[in-house]
């Protein structure tokens, strides 16, 4: 008995002793737990939705060229973007409401409902074309042609382009008293050369004109050339209407210098002395920056260009002198009708 409570207290002894040992514990051991998967949640998409960017219309109808079509979008397009709006083309002129968010509206020609559009359309700017006169108002600015300036000018390059003066425009009849735009086309030959008068027969009073009526058939308009070509021409220039490319290959075999209103192709170009048209892009371009902010309601000539310019026959000093004319006729300064016909 004894010796069981001498081993007992032997063993005890050791387990004493550390528990009067400070700070001593017995390590806790912790199972670590169980990994679990967790589920991979994936958000369902959600469509974005696509900005409604404000669009600048251009009413193009079946009579404008697909390629006059694209010249204008071309023209207008960089503004357009950098201004945060695009370009949207419809092939009839409305007859109501665009739709909403429609910044701008630009006709090339007048619309005969102008003033139901503007009505059905407050809040979006219109720019039209025009070769008349009409009334602005704070949604319609007016990009106003002149076409007797455009044929002041191409009577002045074409005798320009004329070693001998013998220059004639081909010009649409309007039936009128005066043919304003033969008028025109024959002061600015005039203002350039006076009488204009030669020195060899045939004697004429050049420039001359020839007409035929307003929607004509290039069959029309070849009679009509045929009736002045006996006047031993050097220059010819085709109107918008008289021009066409079968009436210009015909003119080919005349050995004559041409002008008219659009390029025909290179197939023309060692006969064409330049092109004379009315700048209406460089117009548009030109005010488009406040339009698109909401200032219109202004009436903005629309200047004359002359490019495709073959120097032999219209030099560097001779393109100045109708720059210069030019700049005249845009500032009011010249007349168009001032030379006195005979």
């Amino acid at each position: 008995m004894k010796r069981s409570i001498r081993l007992l207290l032997a063993g005890l002894f050791p387990l004493l002793i550390l528990a009067g040992c400070g700070n001593f514990s017995f390590p806790v051991l912790n199972p670590s737990p169980t990994p679990t998967e967790t589920a991979t949640v994936t958000p369902s998409p959600f469509p974005t939705a696509t900005p409604d960017l404000g669009k600048v219309v251009l009413v193009a109808p079946p009579e404008v060229l697909p390629e006059r079509v694209m010249q204008v979008v071309e023209a207008i397009r960089p503004t357009v973007t950098e201004a945060g709006y695009i370009v949207e083309t419809i092939g009839q002129i409305p007859t109501g409401s665009l739709g909403p968010n429609r910044i701008a509206a630009i006709f090339l020609s007048i619309p005969g409902n102008l003033v139901e559009i503007i009505a059905a359309n407050p809040q979006t700017q219109m720019v039209v074309v025009s070769n008349v006169d009409l009334q602005t108002g704070p949604t319609l600015t007016v990009l106003r042609e002149y076409p007797e300036y455009q044929a002041f000018i191409a009577g002045y390059a074409a005798v320009l382009a004329s070693p001998g003066w013998r220059a004639a425009g081909l010009i649409p009849d309007d039936g009128g008293e005066v043919n304003v735009l033969a008028n025109a086309f024959m002061s600015g030959g005039r203002y350039f050369c006076g009488r204009c008068g030669t020195s060899t027969p045939p004697f004429a009073p050049y420039p001359l004109t020839e007409t035929a009526p307003r929607g004509a058939t290039s069959v029309e308009w070849q009679a009509a050339v045929t009736n002045i070509l006996p006047a031993g021409l050097e220059t010819v220039y085709f109107s918008k209407e008289a021009q066409s490319n079968e009436l210009l290959q015909n003119m080919l075999s005349q050995n004559l210098r041409l002008l008219g209103t659009t390029y025909p192709g290179d197939a023309f170009k060692d006969r064409w002395v330049a092109t004379v048209s009315m700048n209406v892009d460089g117009s548009l371009v030109g005010i488009l920056p406040d339009i698109l902010k909401g200032q219109g309601g202004r009436v903005i000539p629309v200047g004359v260009q002359v490019t495709d310019i073959n120097e032999a026959y219209l030099s560097a000093g001779k393109q100045r002198l109708i720059d210069e004319i030019n700049k005249e006729l845009m500032a009011g300064q010249l007349n168009p009708f001032t030379v006195t016909l005979y």
